[in-house]
């Protein structure tokens, strides 16, 4: 087992790592490297403080951030509202992923786009402020 502290510029953390995860991941574990960390909070009984109980760890080095779009339709009943999304993100077509929701609901993952500025205001111009965001996640360089 391996008591560490996770630290960022705002503060630091204490992190727990059980013999499983430590065999597995100790070669990430190296003092001042750039890390992910995945686990659960937990907050200790005793002392009513919080740590994590690390599941994984992954060099930052290794993973490159990818973004996507994530579309928000509420309440629109219009199909020329819906067509032209569609005009839209095939004018900004790219590589990016884009996601779209109607009330909550998965309807569409099949577009891509170049995440851009110009895109974001013309959406939020058809749909409304806060109907898309750039979502931000990191996956394995492949």
């Amino acid at each position: 087992m391996m008591l560490a502290n996770l630290e960022d510029l705002t503060g630091s953390i204490p992190l727990v790592v059980f013999p499983k995860a430590y065999d597995k991941f100790q070669s990430c574990l190296i003092e001042d490297s750039v890390v992910i960390i995945k686990g659960r909070l937990n907050r200790d009984a005793r002392t009513d403080e919080f740590n994590i109980m690390v599941d994984s760890v992954e060099p930052l080095a290794e993973l490159e951030k990818v973004r996507s779009l994530v579309i928000e339709i509420i309440d629109i009943k219009e199909k020329t509202v819906l067509e032209r999304l569609k005009e839209i993100l095939l004018f900004f077509k790219g590589d990016e992923p884009v996601v779209i929701y109607y009330e909550s609901k998965l309807i569409s993952s099949k577009y891509r786009a170049d995440i851009n500025p110009e895109l974001v205001a013309q959406i939020e111009e058809l749909l409304g402020t806060g109907a898309v965001r750039v979502d931000f996640k990191h996956v394995k360089r492949g």
